[in-house]
């Protein structure tokens, strides 16, 4: 976490600093409830073809500055990445 306060109401509230590992395979997410932008610093591990995605969600905020999430999830599932609704 770089910048903010929390993450939301998730298991793991984070504080500016903290660090967390999201092992592939397993659900993990990122939220701000918070007033205030929140900036998160990922790093991904070399060799997965995960930034291929990255990059994709990159070239939708080129194109507009409203993100269909029906386009992110598009993407996303290009590569194995599926989004499930909180409990």
């Amino acid at each position: 976490m770089i910048e903010g306060d929390d993450c939301g109401d998730s298991p793991i509230p984070l504080k500016a600093g903290s660090f967390f590992y999201g092992p592939r395979a397993r659900i993990h997410g990122f939220r701000n409830d918070m007033t205030e932008p929140a900036k998160l610093l990922v790093f991904i591990t070399p060799g997965t073809g995960i930034q291929a995605m990255f990059a994709g969600l990159a070239d939708l905020t080129h194109k507009s500055s409203q993100i269909d999430p029906a386009a992110v999830a598009e993407v996303c599932g290009d590569y194995g990445i599926v989004f499930v609704k909180s409990e």
